[in-house]
C-alpha cells in the first residue's frame, strides 16, 4: 500500500507551496515599498496641486498592480495549486485502495449517487468502507469544500461570484467577510480577493486532511490483515 508515500509526497508539496508563498509575499511587499518610496520622492518635485494629482493618477496603475493585483494573483494561484495537489493525493489513495481490494469502492465516474467535486466523490466512496465521520465533520474538511467552490469560480469565471447565479457561495463569502479570521472578501465587482493569511490557512487545512485520511487508510489496512 502506498498511503504513507502519498502522504509524504503531499507534505513535501505543501511545504514547497508554503515556502513559495512566504518568499513571493515578501518579494511583492519589498517591490511595493520600493516603488512607493521612489514615487513619494518624485512627488516632492511638484508644487502645483493639479500637476501632483496628474502625477499620482498617471502612476496609479502600477500601485494597483503591486498592492492589489500581484498579491491576489499569487494567492488565487496558490489556492488552485493546493486543491490540485489535494485532488491528486486523494485520487491516488482511492486508486491504490481500489487496486489492492479488487474494486470494492464505488466508482467515481459511473455512480450518480456521488455528488460534488472529484475530491468529495472520492471521500464519499471511501466512507462506505472506512470510518471517515470525524474527518467529514471537521472544520478543515468544511473549509476545503469552500476552497473548492472558490477554486471553481476562479478557474471558470475569473473569480466572479455573481450574487444571483451563485447565491449560496456569495452568502458564504459575505459571512466570511465579518469573521475575525476571514481569508477572502469580494470587491465591488463581486470578484474574489484572497487575503494575506489565506495561503497558510488553506495549506494547513489540506495538510490536516491528507494526514488524517492517510491515518485512516493505515488503520483500515491493518484491520484487513486479520
Amino acid at each position: 500500500m502506498r498511503s504513507r508515500f502519498i502522504h509524504a509526497l503531499a507534505q513535501i508539496q505543501y511545504n514547497t507551496l508554503r515556502d513559495f508563498s512566504e518568499d513571493m509575499e515578501q518579494s511583492i511587499k519589498e517591490q511595493a515599498k520600493g516603488y512607493s518610496d521612489h514615487m513619494n520622492e518624485l512627488a516632492k518635485e511638484y508644487s502645483d496641486e493639479h500637476d501632483l494629482d496628474i502625477f499620482w493618477d498617471y502612476n496609479s496603475d502600477r500601485f494597483k498592480q503591486l498592492y492589489q493585483d500581484y498579491p491576489n494573483t499569487l494567492r488565487t494561484s496558490l489556492l488552485i495549486s493546493c486543491i490540485t495537489h489535494l485532488e491528486k493525493a486523494t485520487l491516488n489513495i482511492y486508486n491504490d485502495l481500489q487496486e489492492n481490494y479488487d474494486n470494492i469502492f464505488v466508482s467515481l465516474k459511473s455512480n450518480r449517487q456521488l455528488k460534488g467535486s472529484l475530491i468529495e466523490k472520492a471521500v464519499q466512496s471511501l466512507s462506505l468502507h472506512l470510518s471517515l465521520e470525524d474527518i467529514c465533520k471537521s472544520k478543515p474538511w468544511k473549509n476545503i469544500i469552500f476552497y473548492i467552490q472558490l477554486r471553481n469560480r476562479i478557474i471558470h469565471d475569473a473569480g466572479v461570484v455573481h450574487p444571483k447565479h451563485y447565491e449560496e457561495l456569495f452568502r458564504k463569502i459575505k459571512n466570511e467577510e465579518i469573521s475575525e479570521t476571514k481569508i477572502v472578501v469580494l470587491n465591488e465587482y463581486h470578484e474574489i480577493i484572497m487575503l494575506e493569511n489565506s495561503s497558510n490557512k488553506i495549506i494547513e487545512d489540506c495538510e490536516f486532511f491528507v494526514k488524517n485520511l492517510s491515518a485512516k487508510i493505515i488503520e483500515f489496512n491493518k484491520l484487513q490483515q486479520f
